[in-house]
């Protein structure tokens, strides 16, 4: 087989590099597309437990008497909604609370040139659930979390650009107008890793996000949480319990205030996460997928029509060729099969090359794959956010896929050619 489609290289070049060509040029795009999706939800570092973790975001409230749940008000938790919803749950190991938002915020040693760095406010907990990888130092405990103490983590960048150094724990450092002592150093973390980044780390309690919420009822705040579940075929039951807090907190608040809590079915999973929504909406997974999967049969069906021309092509060179093998016995099955297979060898091929291409687009063009803007973080690219098996599942799947869309046809065509028209030099 391979012979011979070495032996259609060199008779119809042309052809054959345009072929592949094509085929690279299609599962090019759709490894962007698919890289693209994956690097949101894949696990790496330090965001390793993603398929463990699940995302308490918001809180929806409006009227009891509301005929609809577009109306009232909806932001970022209260530390103490949020405890009452996910402190104590069956089956999660961990949890973090965060604020819901990185901060831009001016840093300096004493005397020093300040620079502009992304401040995360997190508890001990964070230290947990997300897997950062510590060069210097430790992070800071409870005691310190619950007693305010202005420690912070900084990243290897910052220290570098700081101190002109990284081993710096123990160093003071001016955050905004505080006096903050250094405590930890971690390796940078991707912008890409969008829910434990940040440059410099520092207990929320500082900026006093544990205190009592704002109104209405309490529920307002700027916290975020992060559950890591002990096993993932257990999110169901995670789920089930924070709807019966849900609930009962919204009984509590419809007796209080008439108003009423609206489930948007938190906390969520990394990929349900991801999907763009508002605080007062439920996240349409299925929407998404039905859109990501018009994208694929678009950019399958487009290259597939043009390939099918061009396998058509090659075949044409060989009706005589087909004519003998009829004449000699093999059926049309035989022949569908073994135009099929070298098809597809040659559509590795182009993916291969198109997988090829699509990596180095990934580190040659990483805006692309953030979904959080961020000012001052690094977008980093490494093999192991964007090549994982899956990738090479999907990758194997759409070449199979393109395969059979671009030669089915033509390999029918070619087997139901008699062997006397084959023969003849005639191609219907």
């Amino acid at each position: 087989m391979i012979k011979q489609i070495w032996y259609e290289f060199r008779h119809q070049p042309l052809v054959g590099i345009i072929t592949v060509i094509g085929t690279s040029l299609a599962l090019f795009l759709i490894m962007v597309v698919v890289m693209m999706q994956e690097i949101q939800i894949a696990p790496f570092a330090p965001e390793s437990n993603r398929e463990r973790l699940l995302h308490g975001m918001n809180v929806h409230i409006t009227d009891t008497s509301a005929t609809d749940d577009m109306g009232g008000s909806s932001s970022a938790m209260s530390y103490n909604y949020a405890r009452r919803l996910y402190d104590d749950l069956p089956c999660v190991e961990h949890v973090s609370y965060t604020g819901a938002s990185v901060d831009r915020i001016d840093a300096q040693e004493y005397g020093g040139r300040p620079f502009s760095f992304d401040v995360k406010y997190v508890d001990d907990e964070f230290w947990k659930v997300f897997d950062h990888t510590f060069l210097y130092g430790h992070p800071f405990d409870r005691a310190a979390f619950e007693s305010a103490l202005k420690e912070v983590v900084i990243t290897e960048s910052v220290a570098r650009k700081v101190f002109g150094a990284v081993d710096v724990v123990g160093r003071d450092l001016l955050v905004g107008m505080a006096r903050y002592k250094v405590v930890g150093v971690v390796e940078d973390v991707s912008t890409l890793a969008s829910n434990a980044y940040g440059q410099l780390f520092i207990p929320f309690t500082i900026m006093g996000y544990d205190r009592p919420a704002r109104t209405p009822q309490d529920c307002f705040g700027n916290i975020r949480a992060y559950l890591l579940v002990d096993d993932k075929a257990n999110f169901d039951k995670v789920k089930t319990e924070v709807k019966r807090r849900v609930d009962v907190l919204s009984s509590e608040m419809a007796i209080r205030d008439g108003k009423k809590i609206v489930y948007h079915e938190a906390p969520y999973d990394q990929e349900t996460s991801m999907v763009q929504m508002g605080s007062n909406t439920t996240p349409d997974v299925k929407g998404a997928h039905k859109i990501r999967l018009a994208v694929y049969i678009i950019l399958l069906l487009i290259p597939a029509i043009n390939l099918s021309s061009m396998t058509h092509s090659r075949l044409r060179r060989r009706v005589a060729e087909i004519g003998v093998r009829r004449a000699f016995g093999c059926t049309r099955k035989r022949v569908i099969i073994d135009i099929v297979s070298e098809n597809f060898l040659i559509t590795l091929v182009g993916g291969f090359i198109g997988m090829v291409l699509s990596v180095a687009y990934a580190f040659l063009f990483t805006n692309m794959f953030q979904s959080v803007p961020m000012e001052g973080g690094n977008v980093a690219v490494t093999l192991p956010m964007v090549l994982h098996v899956s990738t090479f599942a999907w990758a194997l799947l759409f070449c199979f896929v393109l395969n059979l869309l671009s030669s089915g046809i033509p390999a029918w065509r070619a087997s139901r050619v008699s062997p006397v028209e084959a023969l003849g030099g005639i191609n219907k």
